[in-house]
């Protein structure tokens, strides 16, 4: 036995259920798994200074964290150790045959190995980059505060590692889905509807409400109504993109693969329009946003200036058309554009190629599936016909998710279009798991609603 392997065997895990669970009890365990997610993300973290970083904040929504909090790590650690996996195995790397019962095995405990590799390495990374700021005023040495913070940040991480686990065999739907769900969904409430100033602005004395309806309904009071119907637009814009969104998500392009004489039918092969969804744009987003970061304090520089959103819809509301008469300006905006639009094609190409989505690896797939039609067939025949549509699909599913990102922050939504793109995935994600457990009748509304789709 390995050192690996010793280790393995200490980790903490979920053990499944012994007998078989219903939609109900599954639906409470999911309603647990929820309530336990939304208290890490209210408890604050003992001894850090009440100045939280900003910079990554909307970008953090994305995997459920919320700097400060117990929830300050999110389930960050999980999602890289299942990308950093897929890729080794889908390029070589790691020669595991996970369509076995041992390869399935030891898949989920590198994963769980993994995942606290990169808890550790997250927690260490946001106390030594200045996203968390130790409360220098508390009279405990500062060696002992960042021990302090290291494990609530690492306790935090480790409850979320173990709340996915148990989603996954005790609920509806993976842990994953559910935090990111819950964490974006919450992000759009309050950036719409909170009443309460941003902890920041009180510090200053100022006293503005966060959420947009009440800038709006407040400008309104004040008499300054271009300003709140800018606030109102950019309400109505975010619900516009999160439609068009909800609409491309559920658009499905169909290959022909075989045509086959017994009653004249063709085998075709479903891709989705956004093939490549939205895993590609998020590495650019994150990575321009960490460049924007580092100029942070230099907020003249060109780069900043070039990857600060627009934000169309408030500028106009409070300059009028005088803002587009600045060369600057409309510069700006097409640079910006051009940005997302070409670094979108650019990581969906480079996404499709390293996890395995390319027509090579998905001919090899269909191969292997037990229809004999195929399995006769050259795969040769089926790669280059697969060709002819998963090519030019890579690049359009690219430019098109790149496109709404950039329109997004051009006008300034409520939240990012990358945001609202993966709320959409992931909500057709819990669906699917909702109704692959049978619990449709024990939630009204998707049952009423989704189900008819």
């Amino acid at each position: 036995m390995s050192w690996i392997d010793k280790i393995l065997q200490y980790l903490p895990s979920v053990k499944p259920p012994y007998t078989h669970l219903t939609p109900k009890e599954r639906l409470k365990n999911t309603i647990i798994v929820i309530a336990i997610y939304s208290l890490l993300s209210s408890i604050p973290i003992f001894g850090i200074s009440q100045k939280v970083s900003q910079r990554f904040i909307e970008f953090m929504w994305i995997f459920g964290s919320h700097l400060g909090t117990l929830a300050t790590i999110g389930v960050t650690p999980v999602i890289l150790a299942g990308l950093f996996l897929q890729l080794m195995i889908f390029s070589g790397v790691l020669g595991l045959d996970i369509y076995s019962e041992e390869g399935r095995k030891k898949y989920d405990s590198y994963y769980k190995l993994l995942a606290i590799v990169f808890l550790i390495l997250q927690s260490l990374s946001f106390m030594l980059s200045g996203n968390i700021i130790p409360d220098y005023n508390l009279p405990i040495p500062i060696w002992a505060i960042y021990i302090i913070i290291f494990l609530q940040l690492f306790m935090g991480g480790l409850l979320i590692i173990l709340l996915d686990d148990f989603s996954l065999k005790y609920g509806l739907t993976s842990g994953i889905n559910l935090i990111i769900f819950v964490s974006i969904s919450m992000s759009i409430a309050l950036r719409i509807f909170n009443p309460i100033p941003l902890p920041q602005y009180i510090t200053y004395g100022l006293y503005f409400p966060s959420g947009l309806i009440p800038q709006a309904i407040l400008s309104f009071i004040n008499g300054n109504f271009s300003l709140a119907m800018g606030y109102t637009l950019v309400v109505i814009l975010t619900f516009a993109v999160l439609a068009l969104v909800t609409y491309l998500q559920s658009i499905q392009i169909e290959i022909p693969l075989i045509y086959i004489n017994i009653g004249g039918r063709v085998m075709k092969y479903p891709i989705n329009l956004l093939y490549t969804s939205v895993i590609p744009a998020i590495f650019l987003y994150g990575i321009l946003i960490w460049i924007r970061g580092i100029f942070e304090r230099n907020p003249n520089s060109i780069l900043y200036r070039i990857l600060t959103p627009p934000n169309l819809t408030i500028n106009l509301s409070q300059y009028g058309l005088s803002y587009l008469l600045d060369p600057i300006n409309i510069l700006h905006v097409i640079v910006y554009l051009s940005i997302f639009i070409l670094g979108g094609i650019l990581f969906s190409y480079l996404w499709v190629i390293s996890a395995g989505m390319d027509a090579k690896s998905i001919a090899k797939q269909l191969q292997s599936l037990p229809i004999q039609t195929l399995r006769y067939r050259d795969p040769r025949i089926i790669e280059s016909t697969l060709e002819k549509y998963i090519n030019p699909l890579s690049y359009f599913s690219g430019l098109l998710i790149g496109l709404i990102a950039a329109i997004s922050d051009i006008f300034g939504i409520a939240i990012s279009g990358i945001s609202l793109l993966l709320l959409v995935v992931i909500a057709v994600q819990i669906y699917n798991d909702i109704e692959r457990n049978g619990a449709i009748p024990y939630v009204p509304l998707v049952g009423k609603y989704l189900s008819k789709r």
